[in-house]
């Protein structure tokens, strides 16, 4: 996803999906749906979760 690295850096804040989709459409000229953003969120949120969770099994 070309909007990659902007979902990260405010994900990293905490901001919901809604918020991220308006700051990609009035920031960046964001054309996708709002639906996109959120499961590409989610998905992401997932993955740094069990990244996370597989950081402390192995410490």
């Amino acid at each position: 996803m070309a909007y990659h690295q902007v979902i990260v850096a405010v994900l990293e804040q905490r901001l919901s999906a809604k918020r991220i989709y308006q700051d990609l459409d009035t920031d960046h000229g964001f054309e996708g749906s709002y639906w996109s953003v959120n499961r590409y969120a989610k998905r992401l949120h997932k993955l740094r979760s069990l990244i996370s969770i597989h950081r402390s099994i192995l410490i």
